[in-house]
């Protein structure tokens, strides 16, 4: 497990979905789990991401962005026949975990009243040495 605090950005591990928390349409490959997020996504408390990877070769990732993933990834770049959705190009922040074990960062949002009604998008991905294997990426909308 790898920890780490992020600033300004802030992020969570859930095991369900908030009102403030939800997937976005057209990410990851088929079959892809979701980034957990924990915590709510509020100014002032503490949120964390996790992501882990199938099989015991493949580096986790955690991508962090202020806009939507909008590239798609195609085969054979990417693991699945045919290609996969959306992956953001210019992630603002990354995490990169250990092979075989799970990502989990961490981080506290900043008591800031001017962050209420900012989004940021989360995405899960598995580096291998012949393909990526991206997860459904998540929008995070901080309230007060």
């Amino acid at each position: 497990m790898i920890r780490a605090l992020l600033f300004p950005a802030v992020l969570a591990l859930p095991s369900h979905l908030s009102a403030q928390v939800s997937q976005i349409p057209r990410t990851g490959c088929g079959g892809s789990a979701v980034v957990s997020v924990q915590g709510q996504p509020r100014i002032g408390q503490r949120l964390s991401f996790g992501w882990a990877c199938r099989g015991g070769t493949a580096l986790p990732v955690l991508l962090f962005e202020q806009a939507v993933p909008v590239a798609y990834v195609p085969a054979p770049l990417a693991c699945a026949v045919g290609g996969c959705g959306s992956i953001s190009l210019l992630p603002r922040l990354y995490a990169v975990g250990v092979a075989g074990q799970a990502l989990t960062v961490a981080v506290v949002l900043p008591p800031d009243p001017s962050l209420v009604g900012f989004t940021f998008h989360a995405q899960g991905a598995c580096v291998s040495r012949t393909c990526l294997d991206l997860g459904i990426g998540v929008a995070v909308r901080i309230m007060r």
